[in-house]
């Protein structure tokens, strides 16, 4: 398993040699070529509604541990771990201990009813990672010196016999986590942590000049914090045995209520536990559109929505398998403009290819669906006649008035007098298909009544899907004489 590098703050800020982090990276990749998968060791959200298949639970004084049905991230239980906080220290979790391995992988959700971190340093740990009786890492959320809670790793990265411990700080890097952002510590919500645990190994057990061990934190399947500059320090410690889940320790805090659910351990990455993310929604609105600058439908958005958190890329292609347009993020949600601006080559009439690919936070589970989407240039060629251009109600007589579409259009069609004053609307912004169509008029207004003798005009409002208006004429209107 290879551990990013990254952008990292820590109090003490030591320097760490760049040879000694190439060649921990080029020890990386290569033992990643002989990585085999690994299996789950452990995996318990407490459906049996009580503590089975755990090795035991902690508390101190004054705090519990149970299994609870009043809130679960899946199925009906959950692990409540609750601190009174009367004492400085206090802890109140489940364990779980496994077969020894220089690589863990933690992974569990958490739901902070209840937090009592108050001031600087105050801590609240959900996970922590032991080798025998040392704790080598811990992973949670402490307020920091600038007043703010925070997502920390915590790394023992002394010797057993001292040891020293080193809190490493998520910090936003805008190239690698903007956007998104990762979730800032907050109450009421479920959260998937993850830490990856690797031990350092000295040369003679098979590792890179300095050492090779490392740390990684995940939240929500998003990575958040890596660390692996005390290679020398964390590779003294035997392999990783026991892991501690719920409140595993909390410091300096007032009274503090965790919620546990979805533990599990592993030798490689675990991954968020949810569903399979499937696209439930996939639209263009509207469609077709009209880039042309007239201020009408001149740009489309295309919009989805996932049934969870996905990885998506948004293509758009012609005909020709050319890309117009190329996106893509993650979350829930996904909204991307499509315009002359955003575009790869000038848009042309056509139906183009939306496809919308997805896959969980970890690649896996792929799955797309495409649309078509349509640019329209060209405006409808729209013609219109009457039957008589001059007729008498008062004789029984109508008149009728033909039009003929080159496409569907929205169709509006109001006859007005010689003072400029509309007296009857036949369609008011009626999709009609193309082709030839007639209306009668019967020289009636809107009220009922038959019209005074005069002229008349006829104008035909027509406009295509896309919002281009008709040609050759807009509106096309037509005299009409009531005698």
């Amino acid at each position: 398993m290879i551990f990013p590098f990254a952008w990292i703050k820590e109090h003490n800020r030591k320097a760490f040699p760049i040879v000694i982090v190439l060649a921990i990276l080029l020890w990386s990749m290569a033992s990643a070529i002989q990585t085999v998968e690994a299996a789950v060791l452990f995996s318990n959200g407490f459906e049996s509604g009580n503590f089975n298949g755990w090795n035991g639970r902690g508390t101190s004084t004054g705090e519990t541990a149970r299994v609870v049905n009043t809130l679960s991230h899946h199925g009906s239980y959950s692990g409540r771990f609750y601190s009174n906080g009367n004492g400085n220290y206090e802890t109140a979790y489940s364990y779980k201990s496994v077969a020894a391995s220089d690589e863990v992988w933690t992974r569990c959700y958490i739901y902070v009813s209840r937090s009592g971190i108050n001031s600087v340093g105050d801590r609240i740990f959900f996970t922590i990672l032991r080798s025998g009786t040392d704790n080598v890492a811990y992973a949670g959320w402490k307020m920091d010196t600038d007043g703010k809670i925070k997502w920390v790793l915590t790394v023992n990265t002394g010797l057993p016999s001292n040891p020293s411990y080193h809190d490493v700080w998520y910090v936003a890097v805008p190239d690698r986590d903007s956007p998104p952002q990762l979730p800032s510590p907050s109450l009421n919500r479920w959260y998937s942590v993850e830490v990856g645990w690797r031990r350092g190994l000295s040369p003679s057990e098979g590792g890179p000049m300095g050492y090779s061990g490392g740390i990684d934190l995940y939240v929500n399947g998003q990575w958040a914090i890596s660390d692996i500059r005390y290679q020398a320090s964390i590779q003294y410690y035997n392999p990783v045995s026991t892991v501690r889940f719920g409140l595993a320790e909390q410091y300096g805090c007032t009274s503090t209520i965790v919620y546990l659910d979805c533990s599990a351990i592993g030798t490689s990455r675990i991954g968020i536990q949810g569903p399979v993310p499937a696209i439930t929604s996939f639209s263009a609105s509207p469609n077709p559109f009209t880039p042309n600058g007239n201020g009408i439908n001149d740009y489309t958005t295309i919009s989805s929505t996932f049934n969870t958190v996905a990885k998506w890329q948004l293509i758009v292609k012609n005909a020709l398998g050319q890309v117009y347009l190329s996106n893509w993020g993650d979350g829930q949600t996904m909204k991307r403009v499509w315009s002359e601006e955003t575009t790869s080559y000038p848009l042309v009439d056509g139906t183009y290819t939306a496809t919308l690919s997805i896959t969980d936070v970890l690649g896996n589970n792929p799955s797309s669906r495409s649309i078509a989407v349509t640019v329209s240039n060209a405006r409808p060629t729209v013609y219109a006649w009457m039957s008589y251009y001059s007729f008498s109600p008062s004789a029984g007589q109508v008149t009728g008035l033909y039009y003929s579409l080159s496409e569907s259009c929205y169709v509006t069609v109001r006859f007005y007098n010689s003072a400029g004053s509309s007296v009857r609307t036949l369609l008011n912004n009626a999709l009609i298909p193309s082709g030839e169509h007639s209306l009668i008029w019967d020289g009636r207004s809107s009220t009922g009544a038959t019209v005074p003798l005069g002229d008349y005009r006829v104008r035909l409002y027509a406009t295509d899907m896309s919002g281009n208006r008709a040609t050759p004429y807009y509106p096309i209107t037509i005299l009409v004489t009531v005698t």
